[in-house]
């Protein structure tokens, strides 16, 4: 008996230890860089501290981020006031140096649903987060956007910590680029076409990317505007028809100016049934008639 109780006392000693050390590892977020947080936990996940630096030019963080729920490109409020002031210093960073541009890009994965006016949900983010920039001053053609799918992205309760990474780098402008843009979009605006007496529209692949190359010219182009003229088919009374149009031709400002454009570079014009595509003698072409154009001025 004497002989086994220091073994026995070694044991639990020894069973002891190796329990404290892993709940201790498990609890105090030790070696968990990468692990999810509890509700109401302050451990801090990988994409949960928020970095935008210039080299050592510039250098703005703090351990809170932006979120972004599943599937929505407008981040959650109320922001956190360190969060707040790394996006104002950043804006100010880019208003004193007009020869950088910070490129944003944005992540989503292929099985969230996108209602943005972008070609993906990683690009809406950008541009959202883009729009909040501007909103404190940074000017947009400093600022660029792109998108990264990352399937294997972890959302906590729906919600994705962070969404984008940002990089500075000089200041290029692609003249050739808003060239095209500005001559295909004056030959060919964006036709969005609306069911009878309703405001609500979809996008298809093409207009997801016209939209996005628009504001880009917006952006690029100095004292550049859109238009956004809308149209109806010859039911019911001219007053009638000119209203709906010119509410059509405003939810349509009200919609881009939700996905970062600038509400200000948008010019509404309601048109009713003056302007008819095609006959308003078939159903076809009545509703080729109910739409809403959107071009450069």
């Amino acid at each position: 008996m004497k002989n086994t109780l220091p073994w026995l006392f070694s044991a639990l000693l020894a069973l002891f230890l190796y329990w404290g050390n892993s709940y201790y590892q498990t609890h105090c977020g030790c070696n968990a860089v990468n692990a999810l947080p509890a509700v109401g936990a302050t451990t801090l996940t990988a994409t949960s501290t928020l970095a935008i630096a210039d080299g050592s030019a510039f250098k703005g963080s703090f351990n809170d981020n932006l979120r972004f729920g599943r599937s929505n490109y407008e981040h959650g409020l109320p922001l956190s006031a360190g969060v707040t002031k790394v996006f104002g210093s950043t804006a100010d960073y880019l208003k004193a140096h007009a020869d950088r541009t910070l490129k944003i890009t944005g992540f989503y994965n292929e099985a969230e649903k996108n209602t943005s006016i972008y070609p993906n949900l990683g690009l809406a983010r950008a541009n959202h987060i883009k729009a909040m920039l501007t909103g404190l001053g940074a000017p947009a053609s400093q600022i660029a956007t792109d998108a990264i799918m990352q399937n294997d992205l972890t959302f906590v309760n729906d919600t994705l910590s962070g969404g984008a990474m940002y990089s500075f780098s000089s200041l290029v402008t692609d003249n050739t680029r808003l060239t095209d843009i500005e001559k295909r979009l004056r030959a060919n605006p964006i036709i969005l076409y609306f069911a009878t007496n309703a405001s609500g529209l979809s996008l298809t692949d093409q207009q997801r990317k016209d939209f996005s190359d628009l504001l880009y010219y917006l952006d690029n182009k100095k004292g550049a505007k859109a238009t956004s003229t809308g149209h109806t088919d010859n039911k019911g009374s001219i007053e009638k028809n000119t209203s709906l149009s010119a509410e059509r031709a405003a939810f349509v400002r009200a919609y881009l100016a939700k996905n970062g454009v600038n509400a200000e570079q948008i010019v509404t014009a309601g048109k009713g049934s003056s302007v008819p595509r095609e006959t308003n003698d078939t159903e076809e072409g009545r509703a080729k008639n109910r739409r809403v154009e959107v071009g450069i001025e």
